[in-house]
């Protein structure tokens, strides 16, 4: 302990082991300990890229789920269509209505 109070500002005692990494410094009169694993980062970057694409593909199912919002403007066409539909539709039945009546007229 005594040797880490030693030790210049912004200097620390670091030992590596293999994969693992231990860094000691001493600052404002705290100990500051880090550790790193190399192994173990490459664990969590993969685990963390796992992670991302299935929020991804969460994501995209969603998306596909929601059903699609009709606009005013597209309900008011449809709305247009089905009253002209059935204006043109009563026009041609009383057409065909007309001229059935004339055909029993003239066979009577």
């Amino acid at each position: 302990m005594d040797s880490l109070r030693r030790l210049p500002a912004g200097a620390a005692y670091t030992e590596k082991s293999g994969q693992a990494t231990v860094s000691l410094s001493y600052e404002d009169g705290n100990v500051v300990a880090s550790a790193r694993c190399d192994s173990l980062e490459r664990l969590v970057f993969e685990l963390s890229e796992q992670l991302y694409g299935k929020t991804e593909q969460a994501g995209q199912r969603e998306e596909q789920k929601t059903a699609p919002v009709a606009t005013f403007g597209q309900r008011f066409k449809w709305y247009l269509s089905g009253i002209l539909t059935g204006i043109i539709l009563t026009i041609i039945i009383q057409i065909i209505y007309r001229l059935w009546q004339r055909k029993q007229h003239r066979s009577v």
